[in-house]
């Protein structure tokens, strides 16, 4: 019986040390500011001051370290909502932890997410160092017989020994050249890198100039048909307003209507199987007010 009870403890431990150290890897976006003061999954109200998160299968009070991959910058946030909706992504942060590491501008980055405790084990105080015993110095009159002067032995000073540092040479300025050539600073050939670009979100206007890639899309899994239109215009209106709400995964059907003209559909996949995509309609109906319809996409006509 015995045995078996020392089994089970190891086998715990080892479970709860495996959860602790567990990582994953993938996308990390931010709440939008519209989100402030709502309430979460959970019942609690979002508080974009706050280090939270929204992940899907770590529960309320795990707290998860999240760390950049390409600066290394890391924010530990205690999860008190489920999510993303966006299927790319495996973490939404608050406005404050995606600050902490850098990610206002892009985003979206690239991030690692290990578990670090939960609230029970933040709560859990540790254990202090007992106090030293004080030691009673007799600095009067002669020490008692069998008795010892104990003086206390002072702590040995650390010397700090600071390593000396050749000065970096001086940067000198670079040879300008023409843009897209090879251009020399400090005998090191570095290439331009080109501006990455972002999608068209809330600072979308009538004007510019924007890319545009029109991709194929295989006809299979599971869709959430949101609205269809007659325009390009409208449809196009639609795909702007779902990047302002941080959706990538946008599809647009195009089918030829009952008079002739095309008809334009704005879809969200696609999704493996018929659960997933009914799942994921039941989170845009209840966090953003969206509604739809889930579609087989292999029966879209070409």
């Amino acid at each position: 019986m015995k045995a078996n009870n020392l089994f089970a403890t190891l086998l715990f431990v080892a479970i709860s040390t495996f959860s602790l150290q567990a990582q994953e890897i993938g996308l990390a976006g931010y709440y939008a500011d519209e989100f402030e003061g709502s309430t979460t999954a959970y019942g609690e109200r979002y508080d974009k001051n706050k280090l939270t998160a929204a992940h899907k299968t770590h529960p309320l009070g795990t707290y998860l370290r999240i760390t950049r991959l390409d600066n290394k910058k890391s924010v530990v946030v205690r999860v008190n909502d489920q999510g993303p909706y966006v299927s790319r992504r495996i973490v939404d942060l608050s406005r404050a932890a995606a600050k902490k590491i850098d990610m206002l501008r892009d985003g979206e980055a690239e991030v690692q997410i290990e578990v670090v405790g939960t609230d029970a084990t933040r709560e859990t105080t540790s254990i202090s160092e007992p106090a030293p015993t004080p030691v009673t110095i007799n600095t009067r009159g002669p020490v008692p017989p069998n008795t010892e002067r104990v003086v206390p032995t002072p702590s040995p000073v650390k010397k700090i020994v600071v390593p000396k540092t050749e000065p970096k040479p001086e940067l000198k300025r670079p040879d300008l050249q023409e843009k897209g050539t090879l251009v020399t600073f400090n005998k090191e050939k570095v290439k331009p890198q080109p501006d990455k670009a972002s999608l068209v979100r809330d600072e979308y206007n009538a004007y510019g100039l924007y890319k545009v890639a029109l991709e194929h899309s295989k006809s299979a899994g599971f869709g959430i048909q949101l609205v269809a239109v007659s325009t390009y215009e409208s449809a196009m209106a639609k795909v702007v307003e779902l990047q302002s709400k941080w959706f990538d995964d946008v599809l647009l059907s195009i089918a030829k209507g009952a008079d002739g003209r095309p008809d334009y559909k704005v879809i969200l996949g696609p999704f493996k199987t018929e659960a997933a995509a009914q799942n994921y309609l039941v989170s845009l109906k209840k966090k953003y007010k969206m509604a739809g319809f889930v579609l087989n996409l292999g029966n879209i006509a070409h």
